[in-house]
């Protein structure tokens, strides 16, 4: 506890990004909440799915095929880890960098790490937090991390058994080995964008089952393009980028936006909700009003 105050402490690093820190953990508490709404309906869908192969198969002989059956309960497992993850308790890590970052870790569960100065330098609005945090909750749910580290292990042993058959003495695997790690790069790389792109969509969906705008959100692709210097129209992706081009992505996202937003979310247009963004904002933004009056 704090010995001023006799207030428990908040946890992070440095105590001048107290007000940052604040503002990251009413962010992220709601994000997680959201990618907790997101699980239970991934759950939701696959144990409906197998109850109507169950009753299928009590009515007639037909049925879905084992292989079929498998992936949907491999999934209904999978989702059901996220979501015991989701109800936990989360901790929220403002860590004093001057390089904007977010990011959340399997080695470190239920946390979320979000460097100061992608609110202090970048001007991240609630909304265009809510989307990064949200992406990067999503690449926890989708287990990519550990499916990066199972295609690394897969390329290595056929990489390790194709030379030691090709090249018993090892001279030619010495000349050959550069290749090889090039060739795993790009690999790596096409993957990293993959994950990416579906990090996005996904983390669209849990921003507006968390109740941001997911309209504006996507900005924040915008803010990083110019600080990459990448905003110029003029700009080239490489093969070896494991990032997709932000303006793309913020393109691509606003698209979206179209069809994903939290106009959909029922329990977004509750008058608690209205009440809570504008005791939020409004000593800000002097929203109070336009909060509590909304159609």
């Amino acid at each position: 506890k704090d010995e001023k105050t006799d207030k428990p402490k908040m946890p992070y690093i440095h105590r001048r990004s107290e007000e940052v820190h604040k503002r990251v953990e009413h962010v992220g508490s709601r994000i997680v909440q959201g990618a907790r709404l997101f699980c239970e309906a991934k759950v939701n869908s696959r144990r409906k799915k197998l109850a109507e192969d169950d009753a299928l198969l009590k009515a007639s002989p037909k049925k879905m095929d084992k292989d079929t059956r498998l992936r949907i309960e491999q999934e209904l497992l999978h989702w059901m880890t996220k979501l015991k993850m989701c109800k936990g308790d989360w901790t929220y890590i403002v860590i004093d960098s001057p390089y904007p970052n977010a990011f959340v870790s399997d080695l470190a569960p239920r946390k979320i790490f979000v460097h100061s100065s992608l609110i202090n330098r970048l001007k991240v609005t609630d909304d265009e937090l809510g989307m990064v945090l949200g992406h990067e909750i999503s690449h926890l749910l989708h287990g990519h991390t550990e499916k990066r580290h199972e295609k690394l292990m897969y390329w290595n042993m056929l990489q390790l058994v194709f030379l030691t058959l090709l090249d018993s003495s090892g001279l030619l695997t010495f000349f050959a080995l550069p290749f090889a790690n090039r060739m795993q790069n790009l690999m790596l790389a096409a993957n990293s964008r993959e994950h990416e792109c579906e990090a996005d969509v996904t983390g669209l969906k849990v921003a507006a089952l968390s109740c941001f705008n997911t309209h504006s959100g996507p900005g924040v692709f915008k803010k990083l393009a110019k600080l990459s210097g990448r905003d110029s129209k003029d700009a080239t992706p490489h093969w070896s980028d494991t990032h997709p081009m932000p303006l793309d992505r913020e393109k691509t996202l606003i698209e979206q936006s179209k069809h994903i937003n939290c106009d959909k979310v029922r329990h977004c247009h509750g008058f608690l909700e209205r009440f809570k963004q504008a005791r939020t904002y409004g000593t800000k933004y002097n929203e109070i009003t336009a909060h509590l009056t909304k159609d």
